[in-house]
């Protein structure tokens, strides 16, 4: 995996992952969050189930969200180094 660029991010457990989205979205300048998620560094998009195994020291990706990802042959990717 490519990755553009690398951010240090507090991510909260309690905020909805569509807000962390669009505000990391915001801090890059990427337009339309709604087209993107966060996945884990092995490739596992971060969802309301799953969020709780994110923890400090992680990295997250920003990338097109599944439906995107089908539909575009390009990616953007922001990795997220959580502390």
């Amino acid at each position: 995996m490519t990755y553009a660029t690398a951010l240090q991010y507090l991510l909260f457990q309690t905020k909805p992952i569509a807000e962390t989205v669009e505000e990391v979205a915001q801090l890059f300048g990427v337009t339309e969050s709604s087209n993107y998620a966060l996945q884990f560094d092995s490739g596992i998009y971060v969802t309301h189930s799953n969020r709780k195994d994110v923890q400090k020291g992680m990295i997250l990706v920003l990338t097109d969200s599944p439906v995107r990802f089908s539909n575009c042959n390009s990616t953007q990717n922001i990795v997220l180094l959580l502390f």
